[in-house]
């Protein structure tokens, strides 16, 4: 952990949860198309994306590997280049990120996750990197020790004031971080359950986060957390989540299909499940991505559940970013 850090913990009303810098020089060419379908292919073959984001200013993205201590930045015309390239300090596989325009920041949830395949010295951390978003420097981290591949920092969301809060792999924690306080404040923690997606509603007064199997909802002014109920078919492990027009929007990997989850005005219950894409054919493994106006732009082939073949030159097939326009957005 960073010296200066400070870790303070919120309680959390747990009785209603119902538990159910380096920038590369070299560039290479994608293929890039807007709209639905396909908005880049890229041939790298052992990156394992895990998630991708956007920048409002200049029109990049940019997608980090699992794989590899790399974070690319892809241009509109279907160019990309290294944004980091390790060995950068603290950098090792790449999860979740979020960027924070206004404030020129990207955030990145890292940590040695099992498809890393750097020589990594000295013992493992996982934790969140904050970097500026012009000059690819790192400037502050979170970091704790991590106790195994699977028990890693996940994905993001930033709010309004800049804060965001995280969520871990197998660890059943959410933290809300202050770049600007340097806090690590946990919000949220139930032992042996995976957080994974998360997302703020319209308002920014409710966090949804998912739980397990299921979906929890974090009222942010009382700390109260509640599992959603109804919806069975959404209980099927959600990766990355959106707030859409009332509705949340859940990247269900392992069903190979994203959905749509229709909520009650109170925002407590799923009232209706709506299949907005399944089975398509670009999909392997689909993980996170960010909404770009009305369109889903996520990374379609993560090829997280794909093994890594050591001593071969080709791990998996072109990494393939999809957009998805969503009804109602």
């Amino acid at each position: 952990m960073k010296p200066g850090l400070r870790l303070r913990t919120l309680t959390v009303a747990m009785s209603a949860l119902l538990v159910p810098t380096v920038v590369g020089a070299q560039e290479d060419v994608g293929r890039h198309g807007g709209g639905d379908g396909r908005r880049f292919v890229i041939p790298e073959h052992d990156l394992y994306p895990e998630s991708i984001a956007y920048d409002a200013v200049s029109g990049d993205y940019f997608l980090g590997s699992m794989g590899q201590s790399r974070i690319l930045r892809l241009a509109p015309d279907g160019t990309y280049r290294d944004f980091v390239r390790g060995p950068a300090p603290a950098l090792e596989s790449s999860v979740g990120l979020k960027v924070d325009a206004a404030r020129r920041r990207l955030w990145v949830c890292t940590g040695r996750y099992v498809l890393y395949g750097g020589e990594a010295p000295g013992p493992a951390r996982t934790g969140v990197l904050l970097f500026d978003l012009d000059t690819g420097s790192l400037t502050d981290e979170w970091l704790v020790p991590q106790p195994s591949p699977g028990e890693i920092f996940n994905d993001l969301a930033v709010a309004e004031d800049g804060s965001v809060y995280v969520t871990t792999t197998l660890m059943g924690r959410v933290y809300r971080l202050s770049a600007e306080a340097h806090d690590m404040e946990l919000v949220f923690a139930s032992d042996g359950l995976q957080t994974n997606g998360i997302t703020f509603d319209d308002t920014g007064d409710h966090l949804f986060f998912s739980l397990d199997r299921g979906i929890a909802r974090l009222d942010r002014a009382t700390g109260e957390v509640v599992s959603l109920e109804g919806g069975a078919e959404a209980e099927a492990g959600t990766d990355g989540l959106y707030f859409v027009s009332g509705a949340l929007v859940s990247v269900q990997p392992r069903r190979r299909r994203v959905v749509r989850l229709a909520l009650d005005d109170a925002r407590r219950s799923v009232t209706r499940v709506d299949t907005l894409v399944a089975d398509h054919p670009d999909f392997a493994y689909p993980t996170t991505g960010v909404l770009v106006g009305d369109t889903l732009v996520l990374v379609a082939t993560s090829f997280a559940d794909h093994p890594k073949s050591p001593g071969t030159g080709r791990q998996h097939g072109d990494v393939i970013i999809l957009g998805l326009r969503l009804p109602g957005a």
